[in-house]
């Protein structure tokens, strides 16, 4: 960016006459966009293109600005000043009516300013709702209108802006599904958000997490090898480095697991990795253990704390201790009922944010404090390294009575006895209730998991959370539902959600897994005439049924192998096997797709 030409240009425009954001306002503004980095801004009232060029410094990398503007000659001059300014790649012109134009648009915004017609501000904050990514923010600008909005002035030049713009602050206010601040800041900004939960998937490894974010995850977590409870994750400490910046870049967020039990040998390791996370500055840092948060309030005191399942909040009580000693967000324990969490969400400090699990595996012990994987495997839970011996088949015998060493089998059904954990959360069904109550962040369960099986789960609930959002009358989670019985799962269970006494959690059809597809290949690169390269997982053969996993979109798109073409000859073959990781082959698509895409393959 030019900033002697950004100089000027907010000088002549003073000269001028010509409205422009004001200094306070825009230093509250950046300071979001500088902490949410968006990829996609929308402006409504571009006049010369000032704020427009401001605000293109905060943008993410190849990020862009879509703003708007009806008189002609503001046109022009902003395309002047946009070019001075050199940062005409990042700013986009629409010029013509806001009224005519935004309904045309259907592009999602992580950010939207308002600072158009007054009397159309109603009109706008609709559109806006309408194209605004779930963790995006609006800000309208000249809110409170020199003071009429607050005062009985009631002049008839000024009767409609004024009961239009008292229109826009009663909804946003008011609404239960909105968040709205407004700040004495010029003639007064009000800053909205959703009040939409948001989608926190696992991350195994940075490849994991890039599919996360491009299937629809808010947010994810990850953790080192050696200091969160998957010690077998792919996860290392560059490749968390690694995940933050990327995550930045393109507004999404990450949260770092610290979540063990430690001993007093692993403290000075943990002292170091605060350090390096304090540099790093995820969004937040999981921790179970108190004197593991002590660390991190010493020695990295500007990241947020979630407190982990592993503490197993079940109570009002028990979230505001941790509140009171500095932990910002509660994951609650996955036995709570929804009137347990209802009750917490009506009760609880407005600052606190609670974190639930809606979908994956369930522990047998309490909220993953269980012992059975180091006493029959010799992997500790604890230590991130869980066999999940409670999810094994088990046959129970009885030692007869009058035969001591004869020992003759207890069995409840062909199957066996099923006493432990064996189905997986799903709380697909439930998500209203859930997104209704307040909850700040829906949790998927998995690190790991394929990269086939996140894109599946996460591109479900994604779709799940924004149609609830757009039609909350017509929710109908069936379709959700089917997606995800498609993914390599143990059958599905709501656990204690709706019942505590519920019955549905343990026994099982007697297989281990429910698996009507599976990983088939990734989409690498594009070639030409719907032909593309994919890295495969499984078994490719002509005449195999693939489906191809749009990101945000619900229904999968099927079609059958025509031709596989080997990768180094072009030659024509009519199977090919994974062999080595990262094996390739050419194939026809019936779309368009694009890097990353998930192939799978009904089995």
């Amino acid at each position: 960016m030019n900033y002697i030409e950004l100089e000027k240009i907010k000088q002549k425009a003073l000269e001028d006459h010509i409205p422009i954001i004001m200094d306070d306002t825009l230093e509250v503004i950046e300071k979001y966009l500088k902490n949410e980095k968006p990829t996609r801004m929308l402006e409504i009232g571009t006049a010369v293109g000032y704020s427009a060029i401001c605000f293109s410094e905060f943008l993410a990398e190849n990020g862009e600005i879509d703003t708007i503007e009806r008189e002609t000659d503001r046109v022009k001059e902003a395309k002047e000043n946009i070019k001075r300014a050199e940062v005409d790649k990042k700013i986009n012109i629409f010029e013509g009516d806001a009224v005519e134009i935004l309904p045309t648009m259907n592009q999602k915004y992580d950010a939207v300013f308002i600072d158009a017609a007054k009397g159309k501000y109603p009109f706008f904050l609709k559109e806006a709702l309408r194209m605004l990514k779930p963790t995006g923010y609006i800000f309208a600008d000249n809110i409170l209108y020199k003071g009429y909005v607050l005062s009985d002035y009631n002049k008839h030049k000024q009767r409609t802006a004024v009961r239009n713009l008292r229109e826009y602050i009663k909804e946003t206010t008011e609404n239960p599904n909105l968040e709205t601040e407004i700040l004495e800041v010029g003639d007064g900004l009000a800053i909205t958000k959703l009040n939409k939960p948001e989608l926190l998937a696992p991350a195994g490894s940075f490849e994991k997490a890039k599919i996360a974010f491009l299937y629809g995850a808010d947010a994810v977590y990850a953790g080192t090898s050696s200091l969160s409870l998957r010690t077998r994750a792919d996860m290392q400490d560059d490749d968390l480095e690694k995940t933050i910046k990327y995550a930045h870049s393109i507004g999404k967020k990450v949260y770092v697991t610290l979540n063990i039990f430690a001993w007093d040998d692993k403290y000075d390791e943990i002292i170091e990795m605060a350090k390096k996370l304090e540099e790093l500055k995820p969004d937040g840092i999981i921790a179970a253990d108190g004197g593991v948060m002590e660390i991190l309030k010493q020695y990295a005191p500007s990241v947020k704390i979630n407190v982990s399942t592993q503490a197993n909040i079940v109570s009002l009580h028990a979230a505001n201790f941790w509140y009171k000693n500095g932990a910002k967000r509660m994951i609650m324990a996955r036995e709570m009922n929804k009137e347990q969490l209802k009750y917490i969400m009506e009760n609880k400090p407005k600052e606190m944010e609670v974190e639930i699990f809606v979908h994956g595996a369930i522990c047998f012990a309490f909220s993953g404090r269980c012992f059975l994987s180091d006493f029959l495997a010799c992997r500790s839970a604890n230590l991130g390294d869980c066999a999940q011996s409670c999810r094994w088949s088990y046959n129970l015998y009885a030692e007869e009575r009058n035969n001591p060493g004869e020992y003759m089998p207890i069995e409840t059904s062909e199957y066996g006895t099923s006493i432990f954990s064996s189905k997986d959360l799903c709380l697909i069904k439930e998500l209203p209730e859930i997104i209704d109550m307040g909850v700040d962040s829906l949790k998927i369960e998995g690190r790991l998991k394929t990269e086939y099986y996140l894109a599946s789960v996460i591109n479900a609930y994604r779709n799940a959370i924004d149609d609830y959002e757009k039609d909350p009358e017509n929710y109908n989670y069936t379709k959700y539902l089917k997606e995800l019985e498609k993914v390599k799962t143990r059958g599905l269970t709501t656990f204690y959600f709706n019942d505590r006494k519920n019955k549905d959690i343990q026994e099982y059809a007697g297989k281990q897994y429910n698996e009507q597809y599976e990983f088939g290949a990734k989409v690498v690169e594009n070639l030409e005439n719907n032909l593309y390269v994919v890295e495969i997982r499984n078994k490719l053969s002509v005449g195999d049924t693939l489906e191809i996993l749009i990101p945000n979109q619900i229904e999968p798109v099927e079609f059958k192998i025509e031709k596989l073409y080997d990768i180094d000859t072009n030659e024509e073959i009519n199977a090919i096997s994974p062999g080595v990781k990262g094996q390739k082959v050419k194939i026809k698509l019936p779309i368009e797709c694009k890097k990353d895409w998930i192939i799978r393959r009904k089995k």
